[in-house]
């Protein structure tokens, strides 16, 4: 299960929006729906954001989770 503040990496873009390709990384939010969808703030390796997007959990793996 995603939890807000988790570091997350894009597995795959199925959004119309595709202004982050897979191996994308960000922050997790917000979730929606039960945790089966979230708001994603992806970043550039300088720390500016890319795009807040919302993002299916299925499309994610997280890299480090923050408590």
């Amino acid at each position: 299960m995603m939890l807000e503040h988790d570091f997350v990496e894009l597995l795959a873009n199925k959004n119309r929006d595709q202004s982050v390709a897979a191996g994308s990384r960000g922050v997790v939010v917000h979730l929606h729906k039960g945790g089966q969808a979230c708001e994603v703030e992806f970043l550039r390796a300088d720390g500016s954001t890319i795009c807040v997007q919302t993002v299916t959990v299925d499309q994610l793996r997280v890299i480090k989770r923050n408590n």
